[in-house]
């Protein structure tokens, strides 16, 4: 999303996910929620709150079952052979293998 609208764009998709927060991701359940713009992680099971170190930022993390973490924007998860990303709509694909320098 270049420029200006862009920007605005992503603060707008951003807001829905805190307005509207997610349960799952693709077939992940979200365990936790960490919102750092007020500095929160959050049950999804209970919907209890409690207060984190870091705050003011435009960042969501997600926590989701078996351990795995997602980050949104710039979202980003490696888990044991898979990568999970979150756009639209989230999907899972194998983790590209390394390459070896020589």
């Amino acid at each position: 999303m270049p420029g200006v609208s862009g920007l605005q764009r992503m603060k707008e998709l951003m807001q829905e996910l805190r307005d509207k927060p997610l349960t799952q991701i693709g077939t992940h359940k979200i365990d936790y929620t960490r919102d750092y713009m007020p500095g929160t992680r959050t049950c999804m099971a209970d919907g209890k709150s409690e207060p984190m170190e870091l705050k003011g930022q435009n960042v969501m993390y997600y926590e989701l079952e078996g351990g795995t973490t997602l980050y949104h924007p710039s979202v980003r998860h490696r888990a044991e052979g898979q990568g999970l990303h979150h756009g639209q709509r989230a999907r899972t694909r194998p983790r590209p293998q390394k390459r070896s320098r020589l």
